[in-house]
C-alpha cells in the first residue's frame, strides 16, 4: 500500500511539473511573438475569452500528457538512459502536435498562428527535456548516497550471475545491493534455492534476478514464492553469453517472443527499410480521412496547390523530391 501511494505521489508530481513546463513554453513563446497575436499577453490572458485558440492549447496539453503516460516518462526509471527519455519525450511533443495542427483544421479556426505552435513546440519539448535530465542527475545523485536503495539477490553464482555482480557494482546510480547468491550447484554462498523465501524474508530482498535456468517446477515456485513477497523478478535470457548480435524482442499476440539472432547488419537495415516503408504506408491509409479533410480545408483557404513541392538533400546527400501540405500562399518562398 506504501509503494502504491508513494508511485501515485512521483506520478502526481511529475504531471504537475510537466503542466508548469508546458504552460511556461507557451507563455515565453507568445510573450516573444506577442505583435502576432490579437490579444495581450499576460501570465493569466492566456486563459481569457480574448483569446481565439485557447480550445486548441486546452486540447494540446492534455495530449501532451497522455502520450507522455504512454511512454512512460512518469516513473522513475533509474535503467533508463537520458537520452532515451529525451527521445520519448520528442517523440510524445512531435505526436501531440500533429493532432494539434490537425485540430486547428477540423475547428477552422482563422488565422491561427501556426509559427508559434510549432516555436511552442520545440520550446516545450527543450524544457520537458532539460527538467527530465536535472530529474536523472538528481535521483542518481540521491541513489548513490543510499536513498531508496533496493537490496537484490542472484539466483546463479556461474559466469552471468558473477558477470552481473561485477556490472551492478559499476553503476551506483541503480541503487540495487547485491546481498549474495543462491545456487544448488555451490557451497559458501547465501544458500539453495530452496531457501529462496527464507532468505528473501531474512534479507529484505526487493529483486532477485534469475541468471539460470532451473527446472520448470521450480521456476514456477521461484515466480510464485517472489510474488507472495512482492518481490520484482528479472531474468537474464538464457545463453546471452554466446550471441554476437543484439536479441530481437517482439510479440505474437500476446505471447513476448526473444529471438536470438546473429543476422548481418546491413540485412537489419534492409528490413529496418523495408518495416519503416511498410508502417509508413499503414499509416498513411489509417490517417487518409484526416488527410481529405486538410486537402479541402487546405482548397476552401486559399487558391492555389494542395501540396507544396521542393527538393531536399538527404541521405548521402541524394537528392529527392518533398511533398507536404501547402501550409502558405503560393509561391511564398
Amino acid at each position: 500500500m506504501r509503494n502504491l501511494r508513494q508511485n501515485w505521489v512521483v506520478h502526481s508530481v511529475y504531471v504537475f511539473v510537466d503542466i508548469i513546463c508546458i504552460y511556461t513554453a507557451i507563455y515565453l513563446v507568445m510573450l516573444l511573438r506577442h505583435a502576432t497575436l490579437p490579444f495581450a499577453i499576460s501570465w493569466g490572458g492566456f486563459f481569457s475569452a480574448a483569446n481565439p485558440f485557447k480550445i486548441v492549447f486546452f486540447l494540446w496539453v492534455p495530449i501532451i500528457l497522455f502520450f507522455n503516460q504512454t511512454h512512460g516518462l512518469y516513473q522513475t526509471r533509474r535503467e533508463m538512459f537520458e537520452s532515451l527519455e529525451v527521445w520519448q519525450v520528442i517523440k510524445s511533443v512531435a505526436l501531440a502536435t500533429l493532432i494539434a495542427i490537425v485540430l486547428v483544421y477540423l475547428f477552422k479556426i482563422q488565422d491561427f498562428p501556426r509559427g508559434i505552435l510549432i516555436f511552442s513546440a520545440v520550446s516545450i519539448g527543450v524544457l520537458l527535456s532539460v527538467w527530465r535530465v536535472l530529474k536523472k542527475l538528481l535521483v542518481n545523485f540521491l541513489v548513490q548516497h543510499g536513498y531508496n536503495n533496493f537490496n537484490a539477490v542472484i539466483i546463479g553464482a556461474g559466469k552471468v550471475g558473477v558477470l552481473l555482480s561485477d556490472e551492478i557494482k559499476k553503476q551506483p546510480a541503480l541503487g540495487i545491493k547485491v546481498i549474495g547468491f543462491l545456487d544448488d550447484g555451490k557451497e559458501g554462498l547465501l544458500g539453495r534455492l530452496e531457501d529462496f523465501e527464507k532468505i528473501a524474508q531474512r534479507e529484505f530482498i526487493h529483486q532477485v534476478f534469475i541468471t539460470i535456468h532451473p527446472e520448470h517446477q521450480i521456476f514456477i515456485k521461484l515466480l510464485e514464492t517472489a510474488k507472495e513477497l512482492n518481490i520484482a523478478v528479472r531474468v537474464v535470457p538464457q545463453g546471452y553469453e554466446y550471441m554476437a548480435q543484439d536479441f530481437i524482442k517482439y510479440n505474437i499476440g500476446i505471447v513476448p517472443i526473444l529471438e536470438y539472432s546473429d543476422i548481418n547488419v546491413n540485412h537489419r537495415q534492409w528490413g529496418k527499410r523495408l518495416f519503416d516503408f511498410l508502417l509508413s504506408l499503414l499509416l498513411i491509409i489509417c490517417f487518409s480521412p484526416f488527410f481529405v479533410l486538410l486537402m479541402v480545408a487546405i482548397k476552401l483557404d486559399s487558391p492555389g496547390p494542395i501540396f507544396y513541392y521542393s527538393k531536399r538533400y538527404g541521405y548521402n546527400a541524394r537528392m529527392f523530391a518533398m511533398y507536404k501540405f501547402r501550409s502558405m500562399v503560393t509561391n511564398a518562398d
